[in-house]
């Protein structure tokens, strides 16, 4: 637990050091034994990049040029600049010029560091508003300085490490920074921080990306900094409206908060179960496609990925009892009859035997689902029951018949309710009890009354659910 609560954090010399990494800097090329050695070249951040200039016609030198920077570092008169492998992005020659530039997926500006680990800062720009204070425990902290406004801080452990994680606003932009409480190596305070934005993305439906930035230091409260690392990350993507949970869930009186908890234990599945991690990497891949097959199709691998990892402990579903099947010796029966039919060839006998006899007692994917919500006592309703059978439609090409309101979303509603489950099996998965709000529901609602303005309305679903 902690024992400590923070009650302020220093952040101006790390916005301080993170200006100075983004000007543009004229620096050296130190590549021993190579023609490039001692040779200027320009760096500066650009969007969510780092951009380089240099008059060094890179393919004449050498025809491995795209891997330069992976084996050669930036020097200043007082720094250190290297980089991740695999870091140049792209790269564009101007032999009239005799120029060549290009872009940089990271940077590492360095000071020689006596150990390898420390405390770390993690510094995320963010679209939109800060959530942290949706999740129970926040506490605002006053500012250090008058151009920053008031921020929220919440503190989580994941993996045994504790941290502070808390927003702050700074000359009109949102950043999430995230601090470990105890010295860390980069490697597992990555992970840690991987996970948190994971949970944090399946939770809002808030992927943040685009660049992050990472501080270490061997000093707590962050005022010696000893490193940056820049990182260029996926774009970010903020959900249209009705996440799983919100604060304020339709028909519910009053502000909810989403319990720390169970937060903790999305973050703590998802560096320890790969088939979890998974679920929450198709969700998001889900929710970030503009196409509704292409949501219905992903949704519901990440229903069936889920529903795999919560039965696979559990002792499987069958559908006929196996003491009364295996007295009836039915499928012994089955394989001597087809063993003497003289009609099939040995192949084809083989086929079924092998491939399909010996799973007479299989259940359908629709059981195993099924069997998912079983685990946690959850019954469904005979308006969700129909979902689990879309998954066999979609995989094999096919859409579900019927209508979905009279209007055009159909497959779009389709793909909100098969994430629906997933979400409620993923929360129960982690412990989750609470209310729900459900996205193809308050999708409906808003259908109907575009047409029915003065008249009530049946939903065919609940707006929220306690699960």
């Amino acid at each position: 637990m902690f024992n400590q609560p923070a009650t302020q954090k220093k952040v101006l010399e790390t916005f301080r050091r993170i200006n100075e990494l983004n000007k543009k800097k004229k620096l050296k090329i130190e590549f021993p034994n190579s023609p490039m050695n001692g040779k200027p070249i320009e760096v500066w951040r650009s969007g969510n990049y780092f951009e380089f200039s240099t008059n060094i016609i890179l393919p004449e030198i050498d025809a491995g040029y795209s891997t330069i920077f992976d084996i050669s570092s930036l020097i200043s008169n007082t720094k250190e600049y290297h980089f991740f492998k695999g870091s140049m992005n792209s790269c564009v020659v101007d032999f009239k010029r005799q120029l060549t530039t290009g872009r940089l997926t990271s940077i590492i500006e360095s000071i020689p560091k006596k150990s390898e680990s420390s405390y770390m800062r993690l510094v995320q720009p963010i679209k939109g508003n800060s959530k942290i204070a949706y999740i129970e425990g926040a506490v605002i902290l006053a500012p250090e300085h008058s151009n920053q406004r008031y921020f929220g801080l919440n503190q989580f452990t994941i993996e045994c490490f504790e941290l502070d994680v808390f927003t702050v606003d700074i000359e009109k932009q949102k950043f999430i920074l995230i601090d470990s409480r105890s010295k860390v190596d980069y490697e597992k305070f990555k992970n840690i921080t991987d996970s948190f934005f994971a949970a944090y993305a399946f939770v809002f439906e808030d992927i943040v990306g685009e660049e992050s930035y990472l501080i270490s230091t061997d000093d707590h409260v962050f005022e010696k900094i000893s490193q940056i690392i820049f990182n260029t990350k996926p774009d970010s993507y903020i959900g249209n409206s009705y996440p799983i949970f919100d604060r304020k869930m339709p028909l519910q009186d009053g502000l909810s908060y989403f319990p720390k908890s169970v937060f903790e234990t999305i973050c703590n599945s998802y560096l320890t179960t790969k088939s979890f991690a998974r679920t929450l990497e198709i969700i998001n891949e889900a929710l970030q496609s503009a196409l509704p097959l292409t949501k219905c199709v992903l949704f519901s691998a990440a229903l069936e990925t889920i529903s795999s990892l919560i039965n696979k402990n559990n002792k499987k579903p069958k559908p006929v009892d196996e003491d009364r099947l295996k007295k009836s010796k039915l499928i012994e029966k089955i394989e001597d009859l087809l063993s003497k039919d003289e009609y099939l060839n040995y192949n084809e006998k083989s086929f079924l035997i092998d491939k399909k006899i010996k799973y007479l007692n299989s259940p359908t994917n629709r059981d195993k689902a099924l069997e998912a919500f079983k685990y946690f006592n959850e019954q469904l309703p005979d308006s969700l029951l129909n979902v689990l059978a879309y998954r066999n439609e979609y995989f094999h090409g096919s859409i579900p018949k019927g209508e979905q309101f009279g209007f055009k979303v159909a497959n779009l509603i389709r793909a909100y309710e098969i994430q629906f489950l997933t979400c409620i099996l993923v929360l129960k998965f982690c412990n989750y009890s609470g209310y729900v709000q459900n996205k193809s529901a308050i999708m409906e609602y808003h259908a109907l009354r575009k047409d029915n303005a003065t008249e009530k309305i049946r939903l065919k679903q609940a707006l929220t659910y306690k699960i």
